[in-house]
């Protein structure tokens, strides 16, 4: 579907807003066909008012995302465009984690130029997002690139960005950049955790590299001793690639 093309929304003029509001409470917004109430509900107030501001459209969007209708999220984005309210930082973030889900990665990153072109500033949340899109689809080498950006536009990653790449360096069997991507977290100060040590040995075990392994294991439990994360999950894990005869 084009960008900006017409899509079919329900408007129902019987409905009761109020009630379709109530569930799309936030415990409620991951189940998978609220997004048909979303639609609903902001089809009410554009007809009968109060009119949807940015974090209605962005609940909206959200629920898009959980009921794996991008195409909806980029019309409803692309509707912002057109007639208002503009959308914020957020609403692409929110429009980039629905094109992930669907494994939309392309779309993702053109979201991401999109919203520089509109004057707005990508934050760590907006490239987590578009890391994670390019992530599962295996596009490792592109979410490299967007890490460099980051860095190059003086954002810093959080952990969870470099636990997504370093997922897809498992998948694509790179564990040579995985190792590099936990040395860089070390030098910005980000404290791996027992999980993240866990995929990067898991990368070196596939690709035989068991010098490296036993480092890993030894620093990891450094770090469990250090932090509240129990060490016994790293030793169980040692204990296991042991008795695989990983030696």
């Amino acid at each position: 579907m084009e960008r900006g093309s017409s899509w079919p929304v329900r408007r129902d003029d019987q409905e009761d807003t109020s009630m379709i509001a109530s569930k799309l409470h936030p415990q409620n917004i991951r189940s998978s066909n609220k997004w048909k109430a979303a639609l609903q509900l902001l089809a009410g107030m554009e007809r009968h008012g109060p009119k949807p501001c940015v974090s209605t459209y962005n609940t909206t969007i959200r629920a898009c995302n959980a009921g794996d209708q991008w195409a909806v999220a980029l019309e409803l984005l692309a509707g912002m465009e057109r007639n208002g309210p503009k959308p914020g930082v957020s609403t692409y973030e929110a429009a980039m984690k629905s094109c992930g889900h669907c494994q939309q990665w392309a779309v993702a990153l053109e979201l991401l130029a999109e919203m520089r072109q509109h004057g707005l500033k990508p934050n760590p949340n907006t490239y987590y997002a578009a890391i994670r899109a390019c992530v599962k689809c295996q596009e490792l080498g592109v979410a490299l690139e967007l890490l460099a950006e980051m860095r190059q536009h003086g954002l810093k990653p959080n952990p969870s960005t470099y636990a997504a790449i370093i997922s897809a360096c498992g998948q694509c069997r790179q564990w040579a950049v995985a190792l590099q991507l936990l040395a860089q977290m070390k030098r910005q100060r980000l404290q791996p955790n027992v999980n993240l040590y866990s995929s990067v040995i898991s990368t070196c075990v596939t690709a035989r590299q068991m010098d490296v392994v036993f480092q890993l294991f030894e620093e990891a439990h450094v770090h469990a001793c250090m932090s509240s994360e129990p060490d016994k999950v790293v030793q169980e894990r040692l204990e296991l690639f042991r008795a695989m005869g990983c030696e």
